[in-house]
């Protein structure tokens, strides 16, 4: 099985190896499922909620376009603390004069992200799932996964692989 999760897309794709040649089998996925999803995720879940709170923004949404340019910085900011999240346990987060007067500081953990994008990656499971129930294949018929895309080096998608698909060896 390969499992890729892109920066804009996912797709999954069952293939054989017989010896002479390698056999695509079946293939799904989703256009607008990958990397920059989950970014956006942390934006709207965690830190949308929490700038709301402490300015007490009540248009402070992704609809207003007023917002844009601010919201470009924190999509970069999820970014990279996604990254960071690949080595380190927790992400610091500061945005100097996000607004006048106010800087942004948050410390986003592993754990923050793995409840915010769980959903998400569930989703991509049910897909590969899916794609196994269609071949009449089980999580057992899969000899490896091979994760190829940026947002699999991190260890909170690898562990959400690994725990909804268990049976299957690396």
């Amino acid at each position: 099985m390969i499992y890729d999760l892109g920066g804009g897309t996912f797709n999954v794709s069952l293939i054989e190896d017989n010896g002479d040649e390698i056999e695509k089998l079946a293939t799904t996925g989703l256009d607008n499922l990958g990397g920059k999803t989950l970014d956006w995720k942390v934006v709207e879940d965690i830190f949308i909620p929490k700038i709301s709170m402490d300015l007490n923004l009540n248009d402070f949404n992704l609809n207003n376009s007023k917002y844009s340019e601010i919201f470009s910085k924190l999509k970069t900011a999820a970014e990279k603390s996604k990254k960071d999240l690949s080595i380190s346990t927790k992400s610091n987060i500061c945005i100097n004069n996000l607004f006048d007067n106010y800087d942004f500081i948050f410390t986003l953990t592993r754990d923050d992200f793995k409840e915010v994008i769980c959903p998400l990656i569930k989703v991509t499971l049910d897909l590969c799932k899916n794609l196994l129930n269609e071949k009449d294949f089980s999580s057992k018929d899969i000899d490896k996964i091979i994760l190829v895309g940026g947002s699999c080096l991190s260890p909170v998608v690898k562990d959400l692989i690994k725990e909804e698909l268990a049976e299957i060896r690396d």
